[in-house]
C-alpha cells in the first residue's frame, strides 16, 4: 500500500484503490465491535463529550 507523508508524519492513502481498502476496514472494525456489544448485551455506552477534563470557571477566564 503506498502512503503520503506529510509534515505531522500522519500516514495517508495515496491511491483511491488504497483508500477503498482502508474504508472497508474500518467498517470491518466497527461492525466487529458492535457484534461484540451485542453478544455482551451491551444497550448504552457513556463516553466525554470532550477529549479534555472540564476545567473550573476561574481556570476557564485564562484562555479566553
Amino acid at each position: 500500500m503506498m502512503y503520503c507523508r506529510f509534515q505531522d508524519y500522519s500516514r495517508v492513502p495515496v491511491r483511491s484503490k488504497d483508500l477503498w481498502m482502508s474504508v472497508a476496514r474500518m467498517h470491518d472494525l466497527k461492525q466487529r465491535s458492535l457484534d461484540q456489544w451485542n453478544e455482551a448485551g451491551v444497550d448504552v455506552v457513556v463516553c466525554p463529550v470532550f477529549a479534555c477534563p472540564a476545567t473550573t470557571l476561574d481556570a476557564a477566564n485564562k484562555y479566553v
